[in-house]
């Protein structure tokens, strides 16, 4: 079984040219051109996470959250994953670390939301099975801030909004320390090292299933694992939205 290694991390300022590059040469008609001043912004508020290769340092996968009306509602956007690291759950992981990054450091933020195309049936399942649901009354002034920013209206009739339930930060804590803890990180005592976490997928080409190491060099573990851990424990105090 192959295995290669890569590093989920929060983009830095210096990575923003690779990222606009990743972007330009990997794009989707799904994803929404932010901008290099907004994703800048994202970048230099550690709202960006990026997988790049260990080997290389090629970028193979990016996600982000962007903040509107001072922090009051937050989207996850600017989601791409390639076909080194499809297929091995790596997207749905980007899930519970922006909800996590984004309850740990803003437990006051009213809506943490997405936009999929009405016609994007793979994202429409996925953003379903993160715990997302419809969300059929969004803040106008919401919409009018990141419309400005995008530089184009939102057409409402082809693309549907989904809010994640407070209720639900709870879950994708608890998530993410299980997939921490896959490969015997310890939250118990006082965890030395970022966690390295194997992920398989079933081989393209037949045969053995493949299989990756990822790195997790992200806040919610590396410098947040015990807010992690009361979250999970549904302590009071780390989230207080409707």
């Amino acid at each position: 079984m192959r295995t290669d290694r890569f590093i989920l991390r929060h983009g830095t300022p210096r990575d923003a040219p690779r990222i606009r590059r990743f972007f330009v040469e990997n794009g989707h008609r799904f994803n929404a051109d932010r901008g290099d001043d907004v994703m800048l912004e994202a970048i230099q508020n550690r709202d960006v996470f990026l997988v790049e290769r260990e080997a290389d340092g090629e970028i193979v996968g990016v996600s982000a959250l962007f903040h509107y009306q001072d922090g009051a509602y937050a989207e996850a956007g600017a989601s791409r994953i390639t076909g080194p690291i499809g297929g091995f759950g790596i997207h749905m992981l980007m899930h519970y670390v922006r909800s996590c990054h984004l309850c740990l450091n803003n437990s006051s933020v009213s809506g943490y939301f997405g936009i999929v195309a009405s016609d994007n049936e793979p994202s429409k399942k996925n953003i379903s099975q993160a715990g997302f649901e419809r969300w059929s009354t969004p803040d106008p002034a919401m919409l009018q801030e990141r419309e400005s920013l995008l530089g184009r209206s939102l057409d409402l009739s082809q693309k549907l909004l989904y809010k994640l339930p407070s209720s639900v930060f709870v879950d994708h804590a608890c998530k993410l320390l299980e997939v921490a803890r896959r490969n015997g990180w310890d939250t118990d005592g006082e965890p030395a090292t970022s966690p390295v976490v194997t992920m398989t997928r079933p081989s393209r080409e037949g045969g053995d299933d493949e299989a990756l190491e990822l790195v997790l060099k992200v806040e919610p573990i590396t410098y947040h694992w015990r807010d992690l851990v009361r979250l999970c424990n549904q302590e009071p105090g780390l989230y207080q939205s409707a």
